[in-house]
């Protein structure tokens, strides 16, 4: 009875430590299974760098585990150094090796180097008048009396098909390829023909999905029936599709066929429509705006010709505004478009309000190397008054044309980038305006990265000016202001203007306003930086800058850049620092 007793008390307590069990169990296999696991130093003495490198590069990992078995551990290595050598020439190499516990010592004698005797290579048929093979063939140069390299001669190889493929040469074959290594003589001759056989065109386009009209749907391929095929135009001709804003996903299938003796790639293009009506509402917070509401009713697709769309209505304390574009293609569908605008913007700056309506029309092309170019005239009726002045209504003709060019990476923290635009615009007396003016807007912003750190360095220039006998008569939404989160930080937004003898905010005839802000990764998600702005919207010449210097921190969330700024005014005594919080991407 009493052993009974004990050997159940003796199950008990193993029952209720089965997790230290476990845990003992495991802490053993580690010490016991990681040495042999763990990898293997490997030393090769008698060669040069780079030789050493692609003889590591092949053996790759050896773990202890395999010295239990050094004869096929040998015969591996064997096997992986005779690769190694004899790619880079090397035909005539001895070695040896030591196997030791702890690392494995090649000691190698590469020998003599096997030499290319005169290239043997050739193309035959259409492609022999492309540049763009001869430029591969160039790049990849093979030389009569330098050293033998494998992989020189499988990249020319390689890339020589691709090429042909891409250009749609799909019945191109090697005639010949081969490279021939004599060891005795330590030469080595490459015959490499390649004939590229008739060069495809592009067929019929077809489409099917949509409510576009098949005109119009036609009208957007970029290339014509019975132009040569070439993959890249194929690959464009898909992201302008979905960059159109018509579909939600695109499918395109292709079809190697003989039509009236000619050898043709057929597409069949699979589509499906954007949703008829997209709603976004967004919420947001800045210094200069405080909290802000944005609300957005797009419709990408209206009819069979390609007719867009777009409102929004943004509202903060500053600044209420309405908007709406309704975007027509014209006969370069994916390039050039006429645009109606129309719009309401309210705006209250210290003693200044204003409010302004526009309607307009203008023309936007869209130019190769990410340049867009618009022009057109808008009909403007705007209401204003500054500090205890009466309301001023006036009404006028703008005419107005810009250029603006962008790039940068497509995620959510860039590292490089850029931004310019350049703005004309004006009015006159002869088509009805209260004063004649002429304004010049234009701007840069910057971004890149310092060498191979984790710093980048943004800039911005920002310069204006406007031409007018009486700055006064301009409306005070055409004048320039600057200051805030986007400017010249330390100050309140648009609070940098020229003002009365009153102190109140009259606004600039000419603007200037400059930054350089550095930052560096602090933090996975984050980045500290340190800037200073300066800048001035003025009349008089003689008006000092406004300049500012600061640290920040960057959060780099889901949602985009969060910044938060600590900005100290130079010439403000009575602001010693001032907090600016701004989201968006930095360009």
């Amino acid at each position: 009875m009493k052993n009974q007793n004990s050997d159940h008390y003796l199950s008990g307590v193993l029952a209720h430590n089965s997790v230290l069990n476990r845990l003992l169990f495991i802490i053993l296999a580690i010490f016991v299974v990681s040495p042999a696991l763990a990898s293997v130093d490997i030393v090769v003495t008698g060669a040069n760098s780079t030789l050493t490198g692609n003889v590591k590069a092949h053996i790759g990992q050896i773990e202890a585990a395999e010295f239990r078995n050094p004869r096929i551990l040998e015969r591996r290595l064997n096997n992986l150094i005779t690769e190694a050598v004899q790619g880079l020439g090397y035909y005539q190499s001895e070695w040896s090796l030591d196997l030791a516990s702890d690392n494995v010592v090649v000691a190698l004698n590469p020998g003599p180097p096997v030499m290319l005797a005169q290239p043997n290579i050739q193309l035959i048929g259409p492609a022999i008048d492309m540049p763009a093979f001869r430029d591969i063939i160039k790049s990849n140069a093979l030389v009569a009396g330098e050293q033998l390299d494998h992989s020189k001669y499988d990249r020319l190889k390689k890339e020589l098909m691709q090429k042909a493929q891409g250009l749609g040469f799909f019945d191109a074959e090697y005639r010949e390829s081969e490279l021939l290594v004599d060891v005795q003589n330590n030469t080595a001759q490459i015959n490499l023909i390649m004939e590229s056989g008739d060069r495809y065109q592009f067929g019929e386009v077809s489409f099917e999905g949509s409510q576009l009209g098949e005109g119009f749907l036609q009208s957007i391929v970029p290339f014509k029936r019975h132009d040569p095929y070439e993959r890249k135009l194929l690959s464009s001709f898909r992201r302008k599709l979905y960059e159109t804003g018509y579909f939600s996903s695109v499918t395109i299938d292709t079809q190697r066929i003989i039509e009236d003796g000619m050898k043709q790639v057929s597409l069949s293009v699979i589509t499906e429509d954007a949703s008829q009506h997209q709603f976004e509402v967004g919420f947001g917070f800045d210094t200069d705006n405080g909290p802000r509401v944005r609300f957005n009713w797009d419709m990408p697709v209206i009819g069979t010709r390609g007719h867009t769309w777009n409102s929004s209505i943004e509202v903060s304390k500053p600044e209420q505004e309405i908007s709406a574009t309704y975007r027509i293609p014209l006969a370069q569908p994916l390039t050039n478009f006429l645009l109606f605008d129309t719009g309401y913007i309210h705006q209250e700056i210290e003693t200044t309000e204003s409010s302004l309506f526009n309607v307009g029309i203008s023309k936007l092309n869209l130019k190769e190397n990410n340049w867009q170019l618009r022009y057109g005239v808008s009909a403007d009726y705007e209401e204003y008054r500054q500090a205890d002045e009466d309301w001023v209504d006036v009404f006028y003709l703008v005419p107005h044309i810009g250029w603006m060019r962008s790039g940068f990476d497509q995620d959510a923290n860039p590292s490089k980038g850029y931004r310019l635009w350049l703005r004309f615009s004006g009015s006159s007396t002869e088509i009805g305006a209260d004063a004649s003016f002429f304004k010049v807007h234009a701007g840069a912003r910057w971004l890149t990265p310092i060498g191979n750190t984790n710093f980048r360095l943004l800039t911005r220039l920002e310069l204006g000016g406007i031409a007018t006998d009486d700055l006064q008569q301009v409306p005070v939404s055409r004048r320039f202001y600057t200051g805030g989160d986007q400017t010249i930080r330390g100050y309140g937004y648009h609070r940098v203007a020229s003002r009365d003898e009153n102190g109140e905010l009259v606004g600039g005839k000419f603007l200037n306003v400059g930054s350089v802000e550095l930052s560096g990764r602090i933090a996975p998600q984050w980045r500290g930086a340190i800037f200073t702005d300066t800048g001035r919207a003025y009349e008089d010449p003689d008006e000092a800058f406004s300049s500012s210097i600061g640290i920040g921190a960057r959060w780099l969330s889901i949602i985009g850049e969060v910044r938060i700024d600590l900005a100290h005014p130079l010439d403000d005594d009575d602001t010693p620092v001032k907090l600016h919080i701004s989201m968006g991407p930095p360009l």
